[in-house]
């Protein structure tokens, strides 16, 4: 009998030690991965099917990169500048990503190839890789690519950003090591635009990527669109005028009349009554002297305007330095929203518009071409309920000389007329909560308490295990206690946001519905009655509010689809307090999209498309529900006067379970279309890049988007 308990003490002892063996390996493999760091040289030959607008080359074999970490430096040999290099990705669903930015040398140095950070979040393929302007003399290019694990990722950081873990540590109490590495990993890769403006400009505004309009053309052109040009002589300078009417005389759509005009709102009134009697004329045209037009930039502009297809044209803009010439400062205009939802800061340098459009004697703010420029984009220059149609042409079709460029900076955004407690329309507040210990018990009472709007009713709807919880026992009876609030019970084991949405979305009955989550601070208590005033406007089909992290950064501005691949926030990250970026500046703006976590719907509306589409169970069930009100005619804002704290922590979760769950392909392959298309995000933006403003290499399609009412139409 000792022989056997011995015999099994010593078979216990091996499995245990076999075991402990077996967990020790595991736990090496893990520690292994996080480690990784596989470096590989990648080898890219002509590709001779390549057209004209770069040339390119192709891996001599596939080559998959897994998601994650990855750094890039291309061995591109000596070549002058101007130049610059880009390399394509394809996902798992052979749907394209945003190209990734290799390198760029200005004119007069020579290319270095620096290592390029991106945090892929699919896995890719390389699909080819492209160089722009001086093409390299060798036959074969080469790109060194490592992976690195998250350990090593975490070295790389240090290497790159030293201070970046003090701050974590620093920040630790707004949002955790999980929040930090998300900012690191947003932040590296997003570093101001390494490409300089005048390299860009050198390379991609050129025939290649803005084709001249042929001769047939013109002459249609010339024969239906007859402008009249008004250049404001807005300084003493002769030469600001002499520049500007030798830019005119190198135009190929000549003007059918030209005149220059001093400042001053009568002076500029009696003229636009002149010129909108004049039977020869059928649009206006108005530019600052000193301004320099590109070469066709009345032919592009004037495009637009045959059929008619667009009322109103605009166009991007630059400055250049009037000493040297350099062009700086690119002012990439936002798409044309409704007027009460534009505060543009910077007016069009040159607009034209269709003279019957224009209302005359009833508009004080005309005192100068600026401010004219400025009401045509606020829809401010024709009579209520006129349908107006507008063009944007996202190319530089002309350069602004720095003396006016202080002038730009005053024209200040309109703000939005709102009366809190206008409004008396039931509101259904669903918060779909998980009940989790510290966040469930620490927001959902503030939310009750601290929104103002009395017109509310709330429903939180829970797992039915997490409501039987004892821990929960004391939360459940705080809330049953206010009559507004009504806890529904669901038995989704299987998290789908989207199911849980959409049925607790049927059982209220408020004129709208209110998505929220619920790690929401309040910051404002009259936020939900400002969202509610917004939805007050034309064709609003639902409104999202700007969204900061506890440590006063934003989280969420809207979100662009084709953003890093699938759609993203743009501006996460961002200070709250700094001037935005080219691509924005509104009190509320129209988005294509904004995020489920504070999203103000019309139950109609919800109800006419069948509410969320209940594949997308973790992410994208929001931007998916924008996209599909949109194709129905509502519009989808952002009301940037409106701020919430999200405590987006727990939130991050989902981040990580997108790619098993495949919702990113889904979500790629439904709206293949408009991946690359935004409508309102400007082309010349890179789409790589959700943090700060980065040129992209190379700029997508740049033919005129039409808008109407707000909404885009092409």
């Amino acid at each position: 009998m000792g022989q056997a308990r011995a015999d099994r003490r010593g078979r216990a002892r091996g499995l245990g030690l076999g075991l402990l063996a077996r967990r020790i390996w595991s736990l090496s493999r893990r520690l292994a991965r996080a480690l990784r760091v596989r470096r590989r040289i990648v080898t890219f030959h002509p590709d001779d099917r390549a057209g004209t607008a770069g040339r390119e080359f192709r891996p001599s074999s596939a080559l998959d990169l897994a998601a994650g970490w990855v750094v890039v430096q291309l061995k591109l040999p000596s070549v002058d500048g101007p130049v610059a290099s880009s390399l394509a990705l394809d996902g798992e669903d052979d749907l394209p990503y945003p190209p990734l930015f290799l390198g760029a040398a200005d004119k007069g140095s020579k290319f270095v190839g620096k290592p390029q950070f991106r945090y892929l979040p699919a896995r890719m393929r390389m699909a080819r890789l492209s160089v722009f302007g001086a093409a390299p003399a060798a036959s074969v290019i080469q790109a060194i690519v490592w992976e690195l694990g998250p350990l090593s990722f975490l070295f790389y950081l240090l290497l790159r950003v030293p201070h970046v873990p003090l701050g974590w540590v620093l920040r630790s109490r707004s949002g955790g090591l999980k929040l930090q590495m998300f900012r690191a990993t947003y932040l590296l890769q997003s570093e101001r635009s390494p490409i300089s403006y005048q390299t860009w400009f050198d390379l991609f505004e050129t025939e290649t990527f803005r084709p001249r309009p042929n001769d047939a053309a013109l002459a249609k052109l010339q024969r239906d669109i007859r402008l009249a040009v008004v250049v404001e002589r807005s300084s003493q300078s002769i030469e600001d005028v002499s520049t500007t009417l030798q830019s005119l005389e190198r135009q190929s759509l000549r003007s059918a009349r030209l005149e220059v005009v001093e400042p001053g709102k009568q002076r500029l009134a009696e003229l636009l009554t002149d010129l909108c009697g004049d039977p020869r004329i059928t649009h206006i045209v108005g530019l600052e002297a000193g301004i320099r037009l590109a070469v066709d930039a009345l032919a592009m502009l004037a495009a637009p305007l045959l059929g008619p297809q667009a009322d109103v044209v605009y166009g991007d803009h630059d400055y250049y330095a009037a000493g040297t010439g350099q062009r700086h400062s690119p002012r990439f205009q936002p798409p044309w929203c409704n007027p009460s939802s534009t505060s543009w800061d910077v007016p069009p340098a040159l607009f034209a518009v269709r003279k019957e459009c224009l209302k005359l004697g009833t508009a004080p703010e005309w005192k100068s071409v600026p401010a004219l420029g400025m009401a045509v984009l606020q829809r401010n220059v024709s009579s209520p309920g006129t349908r107006l149609r507008a063009a944007h042409i996202p190319q530089m079709l002309c350069h602004v000389p720095d003396t006016l460029l202080q002038r730009s900076n005053k024209y200040s955004p309109s703000l939005v007329s709102m009366t809190v407690g206008s409004t008396s329309a039931k509101v259904t507040i669903v918060i779909a909560s998980a009940f989790r210990q510290g966040i469930a018990d620490r927001f959902l009472p503030r939310i009750l308490q601290q929104t103002h709007y009395q017109a509310a009713e709330y429903i939180i709807t829970v797992h039915e295990k997490r409501l039987a919880d004892p821990a929960n026992a004391e939360l459940v009876q705080r809330l049953q206690s206010d009559p507004r609030v009504r806890i529904l019970p669901h038995g989704v084991d299987q998290f789908n946001f989207a199911l849980i949405a959409n049925r607790a979305a049927r059982g209220g009955d408020g004129e709208f519905v209110c998505f929220l989550n619920d790690d929401i601070d309040i910051i404002d208590g009259t936020w939900l009655d400002r969202l509610v005033c917004v939805m007050e406007h034309d064709h609003i089909g639902a409104v999202s509010a700007r969204l900061l992290y506890p440590d006063g950064c934003i989280q969420h501005d809207g979100v662009v689809v084709g953003l890093m691949g699938a759609g993203e926030h743009w501006n996460r990250f961002a200070p709250n307090d700094r001037p935005r970026e080219p691509a924005a500046g509104f009190t509320f703006r129209d988005v294509s999209a904004a995020t489920g976590a504070c999203l103000l719907v019309r139950q109609d509306a919800f109800a006419s498309i069948g509410g969320f589409d209940e594949r997308f169970s973790v992410g994208y069930n929001d931007i998916d529900l924008c996209l599909r009100l949109g194709v129905k005619g509502w519009r989808i804002v952002v009301a940037t006067n409106v701020e919430l704290y999200h405590c987006e922590t727990a939130s991050l979760e989902r981040e990580e379970s997108l790619a098993a769950s495949g919702e990113r392909n889904l979500f790629r392959k439904t709206w293949r279309e408009l991946l690359a298309s935004e409508p309102y995000f400007n082309p010349n933006v890179s789409l790589a890049t959700a943090t700060t403003f980065a040129l992209a290499v190379p700029p997508r399609d740049r033919s005129p988007r039409i808008y109407d009412t707000g909404s885009p139409a092409a």
